[in-house]
């Protein structure tokens, strides 16, 4: 599914949404927090490449026609819906300051229609201009011929829109009556539809329309060459099914901490902040929250053993083999 460098820059944000993609219960509407907009508009693209790929892989490199439209930002069932809007509903075409009624409106009745895609449908502050081709150069040059900006207009599909750049989506950026036009829609979404909202904050946004959204946070660059991002690979088989497994992802840990230089407690610090965003996600799943703050509570046991002097390599055995589902 998603590509191995996205799922050690974004191990939490990967691992959420592949499991819902696999177990068929992806939900309809999903809230992307974090600084990095752009990070949060690639996933949210990777996701509509994975669900209508004709390969059903969503790779990086599928020449599909589907995945081959999305990767140009140009397939009619990813639909980007901005303020700098030349495309879904704005009679004057041009762009404004906030995501009106016309375009929601027009959304809306697009939706209505069958259609054998999974249409992806990303919500997400805009601006454009001249003075922002610098930014907007910069922001793509990481994602070179894998994501492109929207459309400028159906009309004129092919012509690139170098100075477009994705913000944090606010409730200021919908006209007031805007979001009531949605609502139902997320409520009561149709069948191979799920929406995002990329966000700064969840705080930001209409808290209607938060209530219909999973939160998933998406972490910043600068934040990626440590912290969770260190433990990525070990995350995507984590928690461990077996006696096996959970000897395995020990004694990988104890390696990770030599080969990085990290004390085995930050790397226990950074575990517990991956289970405390996970708490978060799966707070309307009880039982499943309560799982995860269980195992924090363990590796909090297990730090008290380290300081105490227990060999590293037993307390980190015992630890993982607590974890065994």
């Amino acid at each position: 599914m998603f590509n191995e460098k996205l799922k050690a820059r974004q191990p939490i944000a990967t691992k959420f949404l592949e499991a819902a993609i696999k177990s068929n219960k992806l939900n309809h509407a999903y809230m992307f927090t974090g600084s990095d907009i752009i990070e949060q508009y690639y996933i949210a693209m990777q996701v509509g490449k994975i669900l209508n790929c004709e390969n059903e892989t969503g790779a990086d490199d599928c020449a599909c026609t589907n995945c081959s439209w999305i990767t140009q930002n140009r397939h009619p069932a990813v639909i980007t819906i901005s303020p700098v809007d030349y495309t879904y509903g704005n009679p004057d075409s041009k762009g404004s300051t906030v995501i009106s009624v016309n375009q929601a409106r027009y959304l809306l009745n697009a939706l209505a229609t069958s259609s054998h895609y999974h249409r992806v449908v990303i919500f997400t502050g805009a601006a454009e201009g001249k003075e922002y081709a610098k930014k907007a150069e910069l922001l793509f040059s990481d994602y070179e011929n894998i994501l492109k900006p929207p459309a400028l207009a159906k009309d004129d599909s092919e012509i690139e829109r170098s100075d477009w750049i994705p913000l944090p989506i606010k409730y200021e950026t919908f006209n007031p009556a805007a979001p009531n036009s949605l609502l139902k829609t997320l409520e009561e979404p149709n069948p191979n539809v799920t929406f995002f909202f990329l966000t700064r904050d969840k705080e930001d946004m209409i808290d209607t329309i938060v209530s219909r959204c999973q939160v998933i946070p998406v972490l910043a660059k600068s934040s990626q060459s440590t912290g969770v991002n260190i433990l990525g690979d070990l995350l995507n088989s984590f928690p461990p099914k077996t006696h096996a497994e959970a000897i395995y992802l020990s004694e990988q840990f104890v390696a990770l901490s030599k080969q990085e230089a990290y004390e085995l407690e930050d790397l226990l610090d950074s575990l517990q902040q991956y289970l405390y965003q996970m708490v978060k996600i799966n707070h309307d799943n009880r039982p499943q929250a309560e799982k995860l703050i269980n195992f924090i509570e363990r590796i909090e046991t297990t730090k008290l053993k380290l300081v105490n002097y227990v060999t590293p390599q037993a307390a980190i055995d015992s630890l993982f083999l607590s974890f065994i589902n």
